[in-house]
């Protein structure tokens, strides 16, 4: 079945091009290409040594009009208000039989306009005491909100919260059939929330709108195929199983790779929260389980990036962080978005 359109309040940033000012470095010198350059570094001895440098950020596809770039600190008054919201932030963890990977950074649109990263992520342990698992969560503030950040990082930690009495819970109701109903309990107390936050910062709710998506992974494999996971989700943050290496949409409403992006709204926690996305499956010893906000989402419509993304993701190796944060700083012409993925491997019993 087809979700409802969403409503007009919780409407998405454009994804044009940006026009830079001239004083961006590359502004007007396109994608930079010196990923082959080198250092140098001298030994004890004073020999001179060749040091490759980081490569540049992938670019997949077209090249977008202008290179990478930060700009100047973010001076909206969301950036000079409350803590500082960091333009990159890299987690991780390995545990047995899992590898956690993360990262959440701020798009050329943000970077452009001097605005802060509106995505927030989270990797945690739960437990109830019966069951143990594995939070992983991404959140997508939206674009026109002015306190969004705040909702997305809300969200993500009232998740944590709330999922912790419920872990077992959750696992039984995917077995029988009442998944729908217990994770639209749980989305209603995000909801609360971040209700009880605008009260404190005294704005409407509809200022904090966020998108979230999460997945639950058992901490112990249940049988021979794997651990159980469920996944919950409000708006256009979704999920995907890499298997085989190709990409499989979890929910039912996750973008259609042949199809066009059609609508720049979404549904959005507090306040259009309308119908909670679940699913639940198995995650494999080879299988690799992703959270994500729409700013990676849309651009896995390209079939070059799910590939690009596949060859990284699906192999035998999984990266380190900063290396996982490099392949997730791709670019692709037109999409310019906050982009947020938390991903979780299998990696045998």
């Amino acid at each position: 079945m087809r979700a409802p359109e969403p409503p007009d309040q919780a409407m998405r940033d454009d994804m044009g091009e940006i026009e830079l000012p001239s004083w961006i470095p590359g502004a007007d010198q396109g994608t930079s290409s010196d990923s082959d350059d080198v250092g140098e570094l001298a030994d004890e001895a004073g020999e001179v040594a060749v040091e490759p440098r980081f490569p540049a950020p992938a670019v997949i596809g077209p090249a977008p009009s202008f290179g990478p770039f930060l700009g100047p600190l973010p001076e909206t008054p969301a950036a000079t208000a409350g803590l500082a919201v960091p333009d990159t932030v890299l987690d991780g963890a390995e545990l047995p039989g899992l590898t956690i990977r993360g990262a959440s950074l701020r798009g050329d649109d943000h970077h452009a306009r001097q605005e802060v990263r509106q995505d927030s992520m989270g990797m945690w342990q739960v437990s109830d005491g019966e069951t143990a698992a594995i939070l992983v969560c991404a959140a997508d503030g939206v674009g026109s909100q002015p306190l969004s950040h705040l909702g997305a990082a809300h969200a993500c930690a009232a998740l944590r919260k709330r999922i912790g009495r419920a872990v077992t819970e959750l696992f039984r109701a995917a077995a029988d059939g009442s998944l729908d109903e217990i994770c639209e309990h749980v989305v209603g107390d995000v909801g609360r929330a971040i209700d009880e936050v605008a009260r404190q910062e005294g704005a409407e709710p509809k200022a904090l709108s966020t998108t979230l998506a999460a997945a639950l992974v058992e901490a112990a494999p249940s049988g021979e195929d794997g651990r159980r996971y469920v996944i919950l989700n409000v708006g256009d943050a979704t999920a995907f199983v890499l298997r085989d290496g190709e990409f499989r949409p979890c929910l039912a409403d996750t973008h259609d790779a042949a199809a066009p992006i059609a609508s720049t709204g979404t549904w959005a926690l507090p306040a259009s929260v309308g119908a909670v996305g679940t699913a639940a499956g198995m995650i494999g010893p080879r299988d690799m389980l992703m959270v994500c906000t729409d700013g990676m989402s849309n651009p896995m419509l390209n079939r070059e990036v799910r590939e690009q993304l596949a060859r990284w993701w699906g192999g035998g190796a999984v990266p380190g962080l900063a290396e996982f944060g490099w392949q997730l700083s791709y670019r692709v012409r037109t999409f310019s978005d906050d982009r947020t993925a938390v991903c979780v491997w299998g990696r045998g019993q």
